[in-house]
């Protein structure tokens, strides 16, 4: 099944998703401490118009905010 957030596609390959990264012209680096802070951070990051952010491995909840920012 194919799934689309904000024009980025599941199937989308590497080359098409640093484009659109590089065509936004900023990139966010987010360390998110607590997961109860992940998906309020990308709503006010997207709300900004910013159409990526970069979550870092640096915190213990890492993988589980991305999973909460993907749904």
């Amino acid at each position: 099944m194919e799934t689309e957030t904000e024009g980025f596609k599941d199937n989308m390959t590497k080359e098409e998703i640093l484009k659109k990264i590089y065509d936004s012209g900023v990139l966010p680096v987010i360390a998110v401490n607590n997961l109860d802070e992940a998906v309020p951070i990308a709503r006010a990051c997207k709300q900004a118009g910013l159409t990526a952010i970069e979550i870092t491995f640096r915190t213990e909840c890492a993988a589980e905010a991305l999973k909460a920012i993907k749904q």
